[in-house]
């Protein structure tokens, strides 16, 4: 499947792990899911970014003008998705899933009981399935799946993260 592809494009020592997760959800549970996004650009984070915000001419800052379209609160460099290796390479700590149907209609509106089925098999397989330290769920990013405290950890793992956005 091309989607899953996209995990290729994960830190080296994530990629199995996301594999056999995505695995374990179809066999186990009869849970097929797609690979949104795994890496993202400087470029495309911002666009991200900007969605639900306009800047204030005044600050100079982003400002939230429509909080349903606000898809990720992390401007570029600061997301999980964002990291390279030093070569400049992809190497994200975090993946997007959304469940599928066999037909592969995406399955945006899955019940909070299916995620949580979802959410207990991340953990064993390596993956904070809420981007959190507390365990809460977030509603609009039940699909978000990253390395546990990955921002104490991406130095040690020889990664980086982008320092500006030139769009």
């Amino acid at each position: 499947m091309q989607h899953l592809e996209r995990l290729d494009q994960m830190a080296s020592f994530l990629q199995v792990p996301a594999h056999e997760f995505i695995i374990a959800l179809k066999k186990d549970l009869n849970i097929s899911m797609f690979v949104i996004y795994t890496w993202r650009s400087p470029a495309t984070q911002q666009s991200l970014f900007e969605q639900g915000r306009a800047i204030d001419r005044e600050t100079g800052e982003w400002v939230i003008t429509a909080p349903k379209l606000v898809v990720t609160n992390a401007a570029p460099g600061q997301s999980p998705h964002n990291a390279t290796y030093e070569s400049g390479n992809p190497a994200s700590v975090a993946m997007d899933l959304v469940p599928m149907s066999e037909k592969g209609t995406l399955l945006w509106e899955t019940p909070l009981s299916q995620w949580q089925k979802i959410f207990t098999y991340a953990w064993k397989f390596g993956f904070d399935p809420l981007g959190d330290t507390i365990g809460a769920s977030y509603e609009r990013d039940r699909c978000h799946f990253e390395e546990p405290n990955w921002k104490q950890k991406y130095r040690g793992l020889d990664l980086v993260m982008p320092t500006a956005v030139h769009i």
